[in-house]
């Protein structure tokens, strides 16, 4: 929450509660006292103010400490990090890292999550072909969107969510994956409602069209992950690497701990900027 941001709703909620509390006054006290006409209507009125305007003012400071919490958290990690945050200057180095990193660990199990933990979507044929993780290789994808929850500290780690991403295979974007920004101000830019994802499935893969991506092979999809598979809170229009295979529509987010330190750092870093202007 941003500091105008702020202010206007602990406005909102001082007034309120002034409000509420000066309804109450006018509906209980003595007119000899107050030397005025009653308003008895006014009492019901006034403590709903009153108590909406108190939880509102207690609900924003909660949110700001929990904030500063995460804000502060993330900060620690990152000044105790062997990779302070620098701009990544070569995202296709940093990628063959995770490559490597990934391919080395031979745990049949590895970078598993679990469908029956999955909330706020539902499943999609091949969501999850776990066989993908055993012959897939990994690449950039980019985070569109995502259940609201899934912003949320409060979540659990391991529940499963539907994230809305932009994902290729193409070349374009395995050496540069900031290009998904310029395509995504493209798509919301484009006056086809054929681009956007359909409004009422929460589980798909679509191609985007040619005139979009200038012929470059790109989807809009939703790809299954979880908290704990990310270095910090997520936020809308986070880089992150995915395994993902051209004989199969399944896709998933790889365990950060199999990320470059760069890539890590650069993520949590750009968390603690998206939480501290949000």
């Amino acid at each position: 929450m941003t500091k105008n941001r702020w202010q206007l709703w602990t406005g909102v909620a001082t007034v309120t509660h002034i409000f509420g509390l000066f309804f109450i006054l006018l509906a209980t006290v003595d007119p000899a006292e107050l030397d005025a006409p009653t308003f008895p209507q006014l009492l019901v009125p006034g403590i709903i103010l009153a108590v909406f305007g108190f939880g509102l003012a207690i609900f924003l400071v909660v949110r700001v400490a929990r904030k500063s919490r995460a804000i502060k958290k993330i900060n620690t990690a990152l000044a105790t990090t062997t990779t302070p945050y620098a701009v990544i200057n070569d995202y296709r180095e940093e990628l063959e890292i995770v490559r490597r990193k990934f391919a080395s660990d031979k745990n049949p199990n590895k970078n598993h999550i679990e469908r029956d933990k999955m909330v706020y979507g539902k499943f999609a044929d091949g969501m999850f072909d776990y066989g993908v993780i055993r012959t897939g290789q990994v690449y950039y994808a980019c985070l569109i969107s995502a259940p609201p929850m899934a912003f949320k500290k409060m979540i659990g780690k391991s529940v499963v969510f539907n994230g809305v991403m932009l994902a290729s295979l193409d070349q374009d974007f395995q050496n540069d994956p900031t290009e998904y920004a310029e395509l995504w101000d493209r798509i919301q830019a484009a006056d086809d409602e054929n681009v956007f994802w359909p409004k009422k499935e929460k589980a798909f893969t679509k191609k985007l069209p040619d005139h979009i991506t200038d012929g470059r092979e790109v989807y809009l999809k939703t790809i299954p992950f979880t908290l704990s598979q990310l270095p910090s809170t997520p936020w809308n229009g986070a880089i992150v690497p995915i395994v993902a295979s051209e004989s199969s529509s399944s896709a998933f987010v790889v365990d950060s701990r199999y990320w470059s330190e760069s890539l890590v750092s650069s993520f949590m870093y750009k968390t603690s900027y998206w939480l501290e202007n949000d």
